[in-house]
This record gives structure tokens, C-alpha cells and sequence, in this order.
């Protein structure tokens, strides 16, 4: 598949969102990452993810790693709580919404939007889940809105719920709208288009070609 600037100006843009957004609550930051995952392959997916993770990385420091002495400083444990979760989180939100569009084959509206949704829904669980397990394991001594890490699960369910609802109302109106101005992903041209679009080029052409030759016989 053949890299266009497009596409490199549009992940250069996710990634500088990420920045605005790690600022945020709710993981908004997550959202240029579902964007970039429901328009390319998995692999930019994990690109990208990459990214968001390396920018929580920074994040991380800027804020004395998440407020807690608790989190070792280590290179290996900060990559296991900050990037591997980002980086998969591309990745199955990419491979949930192919999937989707595969299993639905009609529906309309629904079949439009519906696979969004899941993709949203797939990468902001993995991120939840992969983070707050990671953080449980390797930092049992760090607290969440004060609960021990061993006692997580009202955490996943109140920040997994405030993450689904934020992706899911950001991430297909952005993929629809943005998607389709910029013709990427879903809106991006088909080989056939191009080949129809390519052969009335080809035609006008080899029209002045053959004029051009007539003429020069002529004279």
C-alpha cells in the first residue's frame, strides 16, 4: 500500500491532538487514536498508538508519574503501563472495525455508524483494562481516587464508562465527517474510480496525440 503525504499529514495531526488532549480527563486523548485506527490498516493503528503512548510517557514525568512516588522508574514498567496498552489499543480498535464491516452487510445508517461504535468501544476497553491491570500488578502500592489498586474494578467501571460515552459520541461523527472531506478510510476512492477517472484523461490524450499527428501529415 503506497503512503500518500495525505495520510502522513493526517497522522501528524492525531498526533499533535494528543498533546492538546493528554490535558484532558477522560482519556480524550484516545480519540485522534480510534480516528487514525477506523481509517487505515492495524498497522497504523499500532503506529500510532505508539505515539499516544509515548506522549502519556511524557506526561507522565510532567505530572511526577501520575502524582505517586509509588510508580518505579523504570523503563520497562513505564512501557508496560503506558505504551503497550496504547499501542494495542490502535490496533484491536482497527481489527474490531474491519471486522465489523464485514459481519454487517446491511442496515443502513446503522451499518455506517454501528461499526465505529464498536471499534471506539474495543480500543477505549483494551486501553482501561491493559492500564488499570498493568498499574494493579507491577504497582500494587498506588491508589485510584483513593482505592487501592487491588480493589479496581468500580474504577474500570466508572472510567470505562466515561471513556465509552466520550469515543462514542466524538469518534463517528469525526470519522463521517472528517473522513469523508479528507476521502479517507471508508471515503477513500476505489481502484475502479480511479480507473474511471483515469480514462477520459487517457482519452483527451490520445485524441490530441492522434490530431497532432494528422496535422503534421497534412503539412
Amino acid at each position: 500500500m503506497k503512503i500518500k503525504s495525505k495520510d502522513i499529514a493526517v497522522c501528524a495531526v492525531a498526533v499533535a491532538l494528543m498533546f492538546a488532549l493528554a490535558w484532558m480527563p477522560v482519556a480524550a486523548f484516545l480519540i485522534p487514536v480510534l480516528f487514525v485506527a477506523c481509517n487505515y490498516k492495524w498497522r497504523a493503528g499500532l503506529i500510532i498508538g505508539i505515539f499516544a503512548g509515548g506522549v502519556c510517557l511524557m506526561y507522565s514525568f510532567l505530572i511526577g508519574a501520575g502524582s505517586t512516588e509509588a510508580v518505579p522508574q523504570t523503563v520497562a514498567w513505564l512501557c508496560a503501563i503506558m505504551v503497550v496498552p496504547r499501542a494495542l489499543t490502535g490496533v484491536f480498535a482497527s481489527l474490531a472495525f474491519t471486522g465489523a464491516k464485514k459481519l454487517i452487510k446491511n442496515g443502513g445508517k446503522v451499518k455506517s455508524v454501528l461499526p465505529y461504535n464498536l471499534a471506539a468501544s474495543a480500543g477505549v476497553v483494551t486501553n482501561t483494562v491493559l492500564v488499570v491491570t498493568a498499574l494493579a500488578l507491577l504497582v500494587p502500592d498506588i491508589t485510584f481516587f483513593g482505592a487501592a489498586a487491588g480493589d479496581i474494578w468500580w474504577v474500570l467501571v466508572l472510567v470505562g464508562l466515561s471513556e465509552l460515552i466520550v469515543v462514542n459520541l466524538f469518534v463517528p461523527v469525526l470519522c463521517l465527517t472528517v473522513g469523508k472531506a479528507l476521502k479517507i478510510g471508508e471515503f477513500a476512492p476505489k481502484k475502479e474510480e480511479w480507473k474511471a477517472e483515469s480514462k477520459p484523461e487517457a482519452a483527451e490524450a490520445e485524441t490530441a496525440q492522434d490530431t497532432g499527428e494528422s496535422i503534421a501529415q497534412n503539412k
